[in-house]
């Protein structure tokens, strides 16, 4: 007789490993390492790719895809379940885990060390905080962005949806020319789905905003406006 597996024997879930880091459990790191490695190495590899690297070895992998876990504790407070997977929502903060990596660490296919000049651009520094962590700070200190949170709460706009359009405006604001595509990568959506998204929210909070007076304060900001 067939024994079906036990809810004990199966791994925890990445936001049951993400809540237990962002709580400051830092066995968690290791933990999705172990569990969920094997799905963080395919946003490594992404980016691995994107910086003109198209083979390594399984003992560098392995360790980029440990200190991109390690990069994840780092935001862990800020994301979300319900959200893209963490290591795409992070998509800036991985990204310059590898770069770091490729300036250094490069090979090409022959085994010769490769020149690979890279340039990691300020949305992918590890150092810079991501939108959703700075948004959450300026809820808390600045009253017309916590009206913003607000409205969007009363327009159902959910907090995914929010943060990639405040992600957009700041990827416009940078003269992306194409920032849905710039994104879609970041999320892990094909673009037409993050355009509609992002068109729907905003139609939503436009409509609260204009019918709700206690909105009236940020009317006229480019983010509803």
């Amino acid at each position: 007789m067939r024994t079906l597996p036990s809810p004990l024997d199966e791994p925890p879930s990445v936001a049951e490993l993400m809540a237990r880091m962002a709580a400051g459990d830092t066995a968690a790191v290791f933990a999705l390492n172990e569990h969920h490695g094997h799905r963080i190495a395919g946003a490594v590899r992404h980016h691995l790719r994107d910086c003109g690297v198209d083979r390594i070895t399984p003992e560098d992998l392995q360790g980029l895809v440990l200190d991109a876990c390690i990069e994840l504790l780092a935001v862990a407070p800020a994301w979300r379940p319900g959200w893209a997977q963490p290591w795409n929502w992070a998509w800036g903060r991985i990204r310059g885990v590898v770069a770091a990596w490729v300036g250094t660490h490069a090979v090409s296919l022959d085994g010769e060390r490769a020149e690979v000049d890279v340039e990691v651009p300020a949305s992918a520094r590890s150092t810079e905080d991501t939108v959703a962590e700075a948004f959450a700070r300026l809820v808390e200190a600045e009253p017309l962005v916590r009206l913003v949170a607000e409205a969007a709460q009363v327009a159902r706009v959910d907090d995914v949806a929010l943060v990639c359009l405040l992600d957009y405006r700041v990827q416009q604001d940078q003269g992306d020319p194409s920032p849905a595509h710039t994104l879609a990568a970041r999320y892990g959506v094909h673009p037409d789905t993050l355009r509609q998204r992002i068109s729907r929210g905003r139609r939503r909070l436009r409509e609260v905003v204009r019918a709700d007076p206690r909105f009236a304060a940020i009317a006229d900001l480019e983010l509803v406006a």
